[in-house]
């Protein structure tokens, strides 16, 4: 299996993993609200009528941001060697993992965002890590613990019972955002299925990459397939651009460099735990950056998911606490990330 290069320039090596594993999901959390406040401002500053900082430009031009980051991280990662190791199956898995994580799931969620609160987003995304734990025992025979099915029982329940309280004092509460929160999480929970059992082999710095590259691909052929190049013409704004390099230097650049370098020096168990942390994150920057006030069921429910999540990290924490540290493969890498959901890319 191939382990996960160290992407990081040397000046990173003197902060502890563990710091920067919970630097990079306080980054992940906010990035939700970030974007919504970013398109807010846009549609403060119109260019003709239009939102220069629409959820399509911020998609595309993120995405690009993105990749050239990750080209320039990983760039000791494209080998010929390397590139020749990868088999027709290998590129295929790489193909429909990108579309799924790199496109579809981001997608979907900035479609969320348009239509309900970034705490409800959040909330609906809980499903992934239960719902990959559940694929991985029944597809691949993976061993499930006392205390993750424990803890994945009570997460479901916090689940049913937002949805269930919401649905009883506002009907309305619950429409066509959080279906698809729902989506998103399912397709980012196959995208992360397919990179632990075809991926294992791929250097994470080439998948990564040819990940956010045909997913910015596909989504731009997408959008002019259903609209027309019109669509993007305020990509090159000096405006969007300007907010833009806020948003890759914050979001993009110290998230994607902290996380990566955190994961390679920290224990996946402390890596698990700060991913467990994600809701509860993102749902503070909501109030914090948008102002956004979580009602009755949402506290309810989400205190019931945060309780869950504990109580599925206790066992593997106290199981793997003398356990070997080692670099992940790309495939442990996909389902520490099935914890953080959208990382803002």
């Amino acid at each position: 299996m191939t382990a996960v290069e160290n992407p990081t320039p040397s000046r990173f090596s003197s902060i502890p993993g563990p710091v920067l594993v919970w630097a990079s999901i306080f980054i992940f959390g906010a990035s939700n609200s970030i974007i919504v406040l970013l398109v807010n401002i846009g549609a403060m500053h119109p260019i003709d009528g239009r939102n220069p900082i629409s959820f399509c430009n911020l998609l595309f031009v993120g995405n690009l941001v993105a990749c050239v980051t990750l080209a320039a991280i990983f760039r000791k990662s494209w080998t010929k060697d390397a590139l020749r190791s990868l088999t027709a199956i290998d590129w295929i898995s790489l193909i429909v993992l990108a579309i799924l994580s790199g496109a579809i799931g981001p997608t979907l969620i900035f479609l969320a965002l348009e239509t309900t609160s970034v705490t409800n987003v959040l909330l609906m995304g809980r499903i992934e890590p239960p719902l990959f734990l559940l694929l991985s025992a029944v597809l691949f025979k993976a061993k499930v613990n006392r205390w993750e099915i424990i803890g994945t029982t009570i997460t479901i329940i916090g689940a049913v019972a937002i949805f269930w309280l919401q649905v009883r004092f506002d009907p309305m509460a619950f429409g066509t955002g959080e279906i698809y929160a729902a989506f998103a999480a399912i397709a980012l929970v196959v995208a992360a299925l397919l990179g632990k059992r075809f991926l294992e082999r791929v250097p994470l710095g080439i998948f990564i990459t040819i990940r956010t590259g045909i997913g910015t691909v596909f989504f731009f052929l997408v959008v002019l397939y259903l609209f027309d190049a019109e669509h993007f013409q305020d990509v090159f704004s000096p405006f969007l651009w300007q907010w833009m390099l806020v948003y890759g230097a914050v979001v993009v650049v110290a998230g994607q460099i902290s996380w990566f370098k955190g994961i390679i020096t920290t224990g996946a168990a402390q890596v698990s735990l700060a991913n467990s942390f994600t809701p509860v994150a993102g749902v503070l920057f909501a109030i914090l950056l948008l102002g956004e006030t979580p009602n009755m069921a949402v506290l309810l429910g989400g205190g019931i998911i945060v309780f869950g999540i504990a109580v599925a990290q206790l066992g593997p924490i106290l199981e793997r606490r003398n356990a070997a540290r080692r670099a992940p493969t790309t495939g442990e890498v996909m389902a520490l990330e099935g914890g953080v959901n959208f990382k803002g890319v």
